[in-house]
């Protein structure tokens, strides 16, 4: 397995989701970094119980030893500590990006705001309007908008000329717009940072654990 996550360090122009793909990379070869530092210093304490016990053993077999130990142990610690920088880095790229999102969900919310305002005001003109056509046929005896027919034929003609209009309204609707827009609101205020760094990491380790 290829590691590439250096290129992360120093740099604002990755998507949170490449990152939690290289920390999941990472994470996976952690454990063989920690295996080959057990190895070496396995190897290494072998040897210096050979040299301290009288066994037969030479300095450049212990030199070697140690060296290989010591890279081994090097190695898992960068390893580690680039982990726990990268995790960090994903934590403050998720927080930015919830941040954005968040403030993006407010300006569709006030956008919206405003256009159900210039909506009402045109519905309130046209019951108005409605409302007066009826007084002046009803002889000032009007009725609420909302029971306008007076008879099955009027009810029928109603019902005929709304499911007209039903049909050729368009979608999203204002209150699935609304609803939408609650909903996606309300996953907002409940999602934390923590929870969506899980969510990439776990996706991240599904995705890598497909390509093997």
């Amino acid at each position: 397995m290829k590691l590439n996550f250096f290129k992360l360090f120093g740099s604002e122009a990755y998507e949170a989701t490449e990152m939690a793909e290289e920390i999941a990379k990472l994470e996976e070869a952690i454990p063989d970094f920690r295996k080959a530092a057990d190895l070496a210093e396995a190897e290494c304490v072998r040897i210096r119980r050979m040299k301290i016990g009288g066994g037969d053993f030479s300095e450049k077999e212990l030199e070697t030893a140690q060296r290989q130990y010591d890279n081994a142990r090097l190695d898992l610690q960068a390893a580690e500590s680039s982990f726990q920088d990268l995790l960090g880095k994903l934590k403050e790229i998720v927080a930015v990006d919830l941040e954005k999102e968040k403030q993006i969900a407010e300006a569709d919310r006030l956008a919206l705001k405003e256009e159900v305002s210039e909506w009402k005001e045109d519905v309130v003109r046209k019951a108005a309007a409605l409302q007066a056509s009826r007084i002046a046929l009803g002889g000032g005896h009007a009725m609420p908008v909302y029971t306008f027919c007076e008879n099955p034929q009027e009810e029928e003609l109603f019902n005929q000329e709304l499911s007209r209009l039903l049909k050729q309204q368009s979608h999203p609707t204002y209150f699935e717009k609304k609803r939408e827009l609650h909903q996606h609101q309300e996953r907002l205020r409940v999602t934390t940072v923590k929870s969506t760094v899980e969510n990439l990491l776990t996706e991240a380790q599904k995705q890598q654990a497909v390509s093997q």
